[in-house]
C-alpha cells in the first residue's frame, strides 16, 4: 500500500451545499507523498442569510489501489454538526469577514 500511495495523487474536495445548489472545488493534487500538506485558501461567495442553511463538506481523496479513487476521510461542518464543528460554524456565521482557521478530525467513513 505504501508504494501505491507514493505513486498516486491525493487531493481535497470542498463542497458548499444548500437545498438548491452545489458548489465544488478541488485542490491541486499532491503526488509522491504520504503526508501531503494543503495550504490553500478557499472562499465561497454566499449571502449571509443563506449560510445557516448551508453545509461545508471537506473530503480527502486518494488512489491507493490503482483502480479507482478512494475517500480517505472527510468532515462536514454546518447546522447539523455537533461540538467543536458546530461552534466553528456559528462563529463563521457570526463573523463572516474574518478568517476562521480550525483543525477538525477526518472521519474514516467519509463525510459525516
Amino acid at each position: 500500500m505504501i508504494i501505491s500511495l507514493l505513486r498516486s495523487p491525493t487531493y481535497i474536495y470542498r463542497i458548499l451545499r444548500s437545498d438548491r445548489d452545489l458548489r465544488r472545488f478541488q485542490t491541486v493534487a499532491k503526488w509522491k507523498t504520504q503526508n501531503p500538506e494543503f495550504n490553500e485558501e478557499f472562499v465561497f461567495d454566499s449571502k449571509l442569510k443563506e449560510l445557516p442553511r448551508r453545509t461545508l463538506e471537506i473530503s480527502v481523496w486518494g488512489n491507493d489501489s490503482g483502480l479507482r479513487e478512494d475517500c480517505l476521510g472527510g468532515v462536514q461542518i454546518g447546522i447539523d454538526s455537533k461540538g467543536e464543528r458546530l461552534r466553528h460554524w456559528f462563529e463563521a456565521i457570526k463573523h463572516p469577514d474574518i478568517r476562521h482557521d480550525r483543525w477538525h478530525f477526518l472521519l474514516n467513513d467519509g463525510v459525516a
